[in-house]
């Protein structure tokens, strides 16, 4: 069964995230789009800057991947080691995936 894997980064993470997905070989594509956080744990609040913390948002990249469930620990392990540990993620099962 496929999932959707949500990665949540900073931005200064953004090319080495990148890197490590496209050297995981089973990938063959993945999205990334800007959100604004609100809110958060102490971690994130530590790295806003000044403007985000006056404001209440910090940007992060969301990465959006489609993977086989199997291949899930693999593909964090790897992101924790090649790119930075403690990235907050989460996971959602899709019911199909497929093109019209």
């Amino acid at each position: 069964m496929n999932i959707l894997l949500n990665l949540d980064i900073s931005p200064s993470l953004e090319d080495d995230l990148i890197d490590c997905l496209l050297g995981f070989e089973s990938l063959t594509s993945f999205s990334s789009f800007d959100l604004r956080r609100h809110g958060g744990d102490a971690r994130s609040l530590a790295e806003a800057s000044t403007v985000e913390k006056v404001t209440g948002r910090v940007r992060v990249l969301r990465f959006e991947i489609v993977l086989e469930e199997a291949r899930l620990t693999e593909l964090l392990t790897r992101v924790s080691s090649e790119v930075a540990k403690s990235i907050p993620y989460s996971v959602r099962q899709l019911l199909d995936t497929g093109c019209t």
